[in-house]
């Protein structure tokens, strides 16, 4: 089961940032687009508290896709778009 490790943080370009615990163990940064919080989880504009909501109502839906696209040969943050949800 993939849990939240750490965040939500909000970045500079106003994706959310988190890493998460894989379900073997590992961990691994992840950044959810700022466009995912709007189109799928209610997101109505783009501040602080209406992203970091929106992360919470779909934070169990991001987790999965987050274990989907876990791979270990990446560094830095792999990024879930739009795409990852369709």
């Amino acid at each position: 089961m993939t849990t939240l490790v750490a965040g939500p943080i909000l970045t500079a370009s106003g994706d959310i940032s988190f890493v998460a615990g894989l379900a073997d163990g590992s961990k691994q940064s992840f950044q959810v687009s700022q466009e995912v919080l709007h189109e799928y989880f209610g997101a109505r504009d783009g501040s602080i508290t209406e992203l970091i909501c929106a992360f919470g109502y779909g934070v169990d839906r991001i987790l999965d896709v987050a274990e989907s696209k876990h791979c270990t040969a990446v560094d830095g943050a792999i990024l879930i778009e739009c795409a990852d949800f369709q």
